[in-house]
């Protein structure tokens, strides 16, 4: 299993926005996606910003790699949703999977 982050943060008062962007739109998407084993968010408060975070969870790297190049902004489905893409200031991390012994699996 391999796990992906997105992690994004916004401005207070564009939190809930957020929520519902990652709630309607993207973790159904992951969800949704060949390979995608689950996907869940996370939502840390801040005084000034808030940061999700998306935590999904794959059969391998290249399911993830066949998802993120359809998630990119410019592949987003109309201007508005490319717009708040790039707004949000994303960062993805892919965590590969390790066995306990030492072995990186799914190599």
């Amino acid at each position: 299993m391999w796990v992906r982050q997105w992690r994004g943060e916004v401005a207070r008062g564009e939190a809930e926005a957020c929520l519902a962007f990652l709630h309607t739109i993207a973790v159904p998407r992951h969800r949704s996606a060949p390979g995608n084993l689950s996907a869940h968010v996370l939502r840390l408060a801040g005084e000034v910003t808030d940061e999700f975070r998306l935590f999904s969870y794959w059969h391998s790297l290249e399911a993830i790699q066949a998802f993120a190049r359809a998630e990119e902004p410019a592949a987003a489905k109309d201007q508005a949703e490319r717009n708040y893409l790039a707004s949000i200031g994303l960062e993805v991390l892919v965590y590969q999977p390790f066995d306990l012994g030492r072995e990186l699996i799914n190599r």
